[in-house]
């Protein structure tokens, strides 16, 4: 429960923060009274959620908790800090920064942390209640190996002196096949033989830790302690810096072997633990291993236990020592060879294959020396990402251990993100960051479906009656089920008849499940509405995904999907939608009558859809499939059940990038610093020779005095550059480029990685630009691809380079959809140019259809033209010159091939092979990474923007493999804005493992160089500059008294059942605004509504289309805005006004606080001349954006009456005649009555145009 802003102030907490530090600027003296004090409050609400976040919001861990936590501190004191922490970490709040700035409170609390982290140690009651977050916060310091201050206390804990551990026969193995690491070992063991007194002690303890926590894991019972103890451990074998050492321990202790039988209830974390444990890797040295690779040490290990079997226990193992691997790889196989053996010869045998039994003092019973076994000769996937489940069933998605990844921010108790997989600084390999992308990406996805569904059930509320029942003789009888729903829901509907299976093809090789499944269903859809129908038919289209489920009768008790009513759930792929004729659907607007040559019928349809669909094949492994498929009876459209094509063309990544992108290698070795740079003609970059100097400075000892645009160099960091003149072009660039754009610049143009950082205005479209369009005229065979969230952006960024004198010919954006640069324009340019073909033929007075085609206009120039041209003869060329007639037709003989090329794809291949400059947005470039691959398209620089805004999945993907330098430009600080206002879900999966977290921010954290286009400026200096652009002449806003404000709105948030977030007050407030600035004559096309959620987008747009739209007076006299879009939508686009919606108004913890700061920055650079931030005063002002409130002049909109667009004569400062609108109330009746006054108006003038 989120407590609100009165419970806020009104609480024990806030009221002891208000006491001791928020009003106070000197340190807190008495802190073990604060701290006594707090933990009482606490300890009266039972440590809820609610009460952790009020002392959150209260500043308490910067204030006193870290900064005055002591060697001396109290056990609560410690459990307070971590439980703050960890609620800050779950929200995605700033932590390490504070962290990382006092190394040595940090130390002294890491170490107390460790020392109780260890399970079964003599702890009091405040600890062992609170254990669990203890353990995760540790956890959390070993995904952040970046910080140099938190791998200080982690290496001792996980260094090779942890080997003392080790049986020694296995560790003297080890150190005679890695020469490396007996030095290392040697090296260990002398300091700890040379240190002395409270030194060797502590050494002592470090190189026990380890060791000690796993030698008590068994007597851990509570769950969530437990679960916790496992997530530690993957986070010590899943990155390399950790794993090296402990790994080895791990399994020379059978820790897989004690947790599967004593973790049983964990055994989903316990699976990821093991596929860690035994990964493709090897890890002495870190290279990835290969399919063969681990099967030559699988299979060496499998002869040895014959080997043994066959020598020393023949008369009882003589079919374990013959058999082939497989029976010995696989639980029941392996259980049933060691059976003869007892207890003694079992720990024989194992001691004889190097199996420990009793390293950790655990009683070896037989089910421990079995299971021993199993684990260790197991077979195991060697490339577990095939096996991602890409579809949702009812066992994903209701399966009880994934409620891990959220339930436990429920019922008021500390967040405590335990679900599985974890994206964090540090990868082993590529297919490693794959896997745990892929993994929590498809929990996030499968989270939204679930809601989804229980969205539709509960609008539903089905009852299913009849089937198969018990009769009287106990028989079972079966009957016709019958469906009833209590409610309705236009996503769903009964499925009419079907759905059969109709095609099942055989399995590929190597799969033991069907190559495709294809269904065939109908639906009715008679009882729909007319508007529900047409959204079926424009959502349900061939490429689509339906969700199929058979329904029940909902259950409370159960904690499957038969709570909402379902039994089975699989996946569709729509491949045909048909009438109840057979006859292909006709949407609205469609041109074409035909599809695949079938006549098409009317857009009347009628009722019956019947589908065409392709089930996902995985489940047919089991033979009940086909009963399970033909059995489901509803067909479902789900927003969020989206096809991801991330699997299909996973490629590894470049050589020289992988080591910095997986987190282990030198941050700079993928960058100028290391790689080197070569002479580059950097066309129109630099303007002339002050704009030279002025941006290289002292470096440019070598230029020319007098030497003009362009120049051609060799950027170096240091040291001096030489400067020539390039290469002579018509100069299109006008823009004077500041020096830290050249230097980035200068570096995207090299080989290597570089990193542009930039917030809203820095001109990262202009940098961006210029770096492809250098690399277009210096280096004509660069192919270079261009990738964008959004294809607005894309679009911008071909915008430019069309302006900076791209050819348009060279330039392609690939899309399944539409476009401005899709190649269309080819078309129309050849029927320009085949104009005046015929207008030159009719010139020369040569008859003939010489502009038919690009080949007759070929042989027009071969036999006419060319030899007129030869022989100098005179020839009317109307005002153009033979340079120009030269110029059409190789324009036509570039366009001619495609008159060869007679379907689309053909086409596109072509543009793809012939065209330097490549546009996708991200989504696309995933999909058409093997399309791609299969026309041998090879990229050599690949540019993303707005690689801030995209998931570390997506940029990863959008890479290939052949590039020889990546730009990726974006802003570390963007945070990706959740929908819901109290959403728990989607901030622990944002958050507690990564979602959000983009590859951009990730490598700005591991420390690869970058380049800051400009400075971060504070808040005042940023509303004078996106404002007022340092004028300070400039003039008001006609009717309104001031250019900036934030305007009270009282709490009108609210949560609709399908999680959507809406701010009726908000949105009828900023309508309202804008209908009053259309009143004053603004241009609707400067004016942009800007929500922070996609609910309040929809709101205000619905609006809009009633108020503003809605008659043919109300279009005349307001139409529609420039647009209306989530912040997230607006990164990178302006306008001259901007009215910003925050939604949140409730509580200050409705929403982080980085989403709500970024949502006004983002408004806020993109507005021009006026910017309104609709927010609740209070809540706002309880956040780190209360300056924004103070520069607010009111914090009531203040109009100025009978003052029209452009006729102000006021400064901006000056608010001459103001009059405060109270509220939205007020300045509705307002608009209104301004409303019928135009309309009384307007019929006036046009009587009086009538009567003249």
């Amino acid at each position: 429960m989120v407590p609100s802003l009165d419970e806020i102030y009104k609480s024990e907490l806030y009221q002891i923060a208000q006491a001791n530090w928020l009003e106070r600027d000197e340190p807190v003296n008495d802190v073990s009274r604060v701290v006594a004090e707090i933990w009482s409050a606490l300890h009266k609400t039972n440590f809820g959620e609610s009460s952790v976040l009020i002392l959150e919001q209260s500043k308490a861990f910067e204030s006193i908790l870290f900064p005055q936590f002591s060697k001396d501190s109290s056990d609560e004191h410690t459990v307070l800090t971590v439980l703050v922490a960890n609620s800050k970490l779950a929200r995605g709040l700033p932590l390490w920064d504070m962290v990382e700035s006092d190394q040595e409170v940090f130390e002294t609390l890491f170490n107390r942390l460790v020392a109780l982290a260890l399970p079964g140690n003599t702890h009091d009651s405040v600890i062992n209640d609170h254990q669990a977050h203890i353990i995760l916060f540790v956890t959390a310091c070993f995904y952040h190996l970046e910080s140099a201050v938190i791998r200080k206390q982690i290496g001792p804990l996980i260094s090779i002196s942890i080997w003392t551990h080790l049986e020694a026969k296995v560790r003297e193995g080890i150190l005679s096949e890695h020469p490396s690491l007996a030095k290392a070992w040697k090296r260990s063991q002398k300091k700890l033989q040379s240190a002395n007194g409270e030194k060797k002690q502590e050494m002592a303890l470090q190189s026990d830790w380890i060791y000690s926590l796993l030698n008590s894991l068994h007597k851990v019972s509570d769950p969530l302690c437990k679960r916790a103890y496992v997530h530690l451990l993957i986070a010590i074998v899943s990155q390399l810096p950790t794993r090296r050492y402990p790994n080895t321990l791990f399994k020379q202790l059978q820790v897989l072997p004690i947790l599967r039988l004593g973790y049983k209830d964990q055994a989903d974390v316990v699976d990821i633990l093991e596929n860690y444990m035994y990964f493709s890797i090897d890890d002495y040295s870190g290279e990835p291993l290969t399919e063969v690779d681990v099967w030559e040490r699988h299979s060496k290990e499998l002869r040895t236990l014959q080997q043994v079997a066959f020598s020393q226990f023949r008369d009882k193992l003589h079919l374990l020592a013959l058999t082939n691997f497989d029976s010995i790889q696989h639980r029941p196989e392996l259980e049933e060879h060691l059976a003869p053996l007892d207890l003694e010869e079992l720990k024989g045998l194992a001691n004889a294959v190097d199996i420990s039994t009793g390293g950790l003092g655990l009683e070896a019973t037989r089910e421990f020396v079995v299971e021993c076994f199993v684990q260790k000769y197991k077979q195991r996937n060697w490339k577990p990402l095939l096996d991602i489940d890409q579809f949702p069933t009812e066992k994903s998605l209701f399966d009880p251990s994934y409620e891990y990844w959220t339930r436990i921010c429920k019922d008021d108790k500390p967040c405590l993100p335990m679900g599985g997989y974890n994206v964090g600084s540090q990868y082993l390999t590529t297919d490693d960051m794959l896997f745990r992308n892929i993994n929590v990406c498809t929990v996030a996805q499968f989270t939204r479906v679930r809601q989804d569904i229980q969205y539709v059930m509960d609008h539903l509320q089905p009852t299913v009656s009849g089937g198969r029942k018990r009769g009287i003789d106990g028989q079972h009888v079966d009957s016709a089920e019958k469906i009833e729903f209590g409610g309705y829901s236009k996503r769903a509907t009964l499925i009419a008849e079907g759905p059969s299976i109709v095609e099942k093809t055989t399995p590929f090789v190597g799969h033991l499940y069907p190559g495709k499944v294809v269904v065939e269903a109908s639906i009715d859809l008679g009882a729909m509405p007319r508007g529900d129908v047409q959204e079926w038919d424009k959502s349900v289209t061939p490429g689509s995904l339906l969700c199929l489920a058979k329904l029940t009768t909902p259950q409370t008790r159960v904690l499957d999907g038969q709570q909402y009513g379902i039994e089975h759930i699989r996946t569709a792929l729509v491949s045909k939608v048909l009438d109840g004729k057979g006859v292909p659907i006709m949407l609205e607007g469609d041109d074409d009558d035909t599809e695949n040559g079938v006549k098409r019928r009317g857009k009347n349809n009628g009722e019956i859809r019947n589908l065409v669909l392709e089930i996902d094949p995985r489940g047919f492994v089991d033979s009940s499939e086909d009963s399970v498929v033909e059995g489901l009876n509803l067909v479902a459209r789900l927003p969020h059940l989206q096809y991801n094509a991330v699997k299909s063309g996973v490629d590894e990544l470049p050589s020289w990038l992988a080591d910095v992108v997986l987190g282990f290698g030198d941050p700079i070795s993928a960058s100028v610093e290391a790689l080197g740079t070569e002479e580059v003609d950097f066309v129109d970059t630099i303007l002339d020779q002050s704009h030279l100097e002025e941006c290289l400075g002292e470096q440019v000892s070598k230029a020319k005095k007098g030497s003009t645009a362009p120049y051609k160099f060799s950027y170096k960091l240091e040291g001096p550059i030489e400067v020539h003149e390039g290469h002579k072009v018509h100069l299109k660039n006008n823009i004077r480029f500041n020096t830290n754009q050249v230097h980035a610049i200068c570096r995207g143009v090299n080989r290597g990685l570089t990193l542009v950082q930039g917030s809203n205005g820095t001109g990262k479209t202009t940098v961006g630009a210029q770096i492809i369009n250098v690399l277009y005229h210096s280096t004509k065979s660069n192919k270079t691809l261009l990738v964008s969230r959004t294809r607005r952006g894309l679009e911008k960024h071909l915008d430019r380079l069309l302006e900076l004198g791209v050819d348009i010919k060279h330039m392609i954006h690939l899309s399944s959809e539409p476009s401005k640069y899709d190649g269309s324009s080819y078309w129309e340019l050849r029927g320009s140019l085949l104009g005046k073909v015929d207008r030159l033929a009719k010139a020369m007075a040569v008859s003939g259809a010489h502009g038919d085609s690009c080949e007759t206009a070929e042989y027009f120039y071969q036999a006419h033209v060319k030899p007129v041209k030869d022989s100098g003869k005179q020839v009317p060329l109307q005002g153009h010159s033979w340079e120009d007639v030269d110029k059409l037709f190789k324009d036509l003989r570039e366009i001619r091939p495609l008159e060869l090329v007679k379907h689309a794809e053909g086409r596109q291949q072509y543009f793809a092979q012939t065209c330097p400059v490549i546009a996708m947005t991200a989504p696309e470039a995933i999909e058409w990474r093997t399309k791609l691959s299969r026309w041998d398209i090879e990229f050599d620089s690949v540019v993303v923007v707005e690689a801030g805004q995209l998931s570390e999945l997506t940029t990863v993907l959008t890479i290939p493999n052949t590039v020889s330098r990546v730009v990726l430009i974006g802003d570390e600080t963007h945070v990706v804005p959740t929908t819901t206002v109290r959403d728990e879900v989607d901030l622990v999966l944002d958050h507690g493992y990564g979602v959000s977290q983009s590859l951009f921010s990730r490598l700005v954290r591991l420390g690869v160089p970058r380049v800051h286009l400009s400075e971060v400026v504070d808040l005042e200096k940023c509303l004078t500059l996106s404002i007022h652009r340092g004028h300070a002449d400039a003039s008001a806003n006609s009717g309104l008294g001031y250019t900036f404000q934030v305007i009270d709105v009282t709490d009108g948030v609210e949560e609709r059942m399908d999680g959507v977030v809406q701010n009726a007050a908000e949105a009828e407030y900023a309508v309202w605004l804008y209908q009053y600035m259309r009143l004053l004559g603004y241009p609707a096309h400067t004016i942009a509504i800007v929500t922070t959620t996609h609910g309040q987008r929809q709101l205000v747009q619905d609006i809009l289309d009633t108020r503003a739209r809605g008659t043919i007076v109300d279009r005349e006299i307001f139409g529609a805005p420039g647009l209306v879009a989530t912040v997230h939508e607006y990164q990178g686009i302006s306008h001259d006004y901007v009215i910003s919606s925050t939604v949140f108004t409730r509580t200050p913890l409705d929403y982080p606080t980085q989403h709500r700061e970024q949502a006004v920055r983002g408004a806020l650079a993109g507005a021009r001349k006026g910017l309104y931030v609709l927010a609740r005063k209070e809540v706002i002002e309880a956040t780190e954006l209360k300056d924004l409130v103070a520069q607010s002049p009111d914090n009531k909109l203040a109009v100025v009456p009978r003052e029209l667009y452009g006729k102000s004569r006021r400064q901006w400062n000056d608010c001459t005649g103001a009059v405060a609108m109270e509220n939205v109330d007020h300045l509705g009746m307002y608009v209104r009555q301004m409303t019928g006054q135009r309309i009384e108006h307007d019929k006036k003038r046009q009587r009086l145009a009538n009567a003249i």
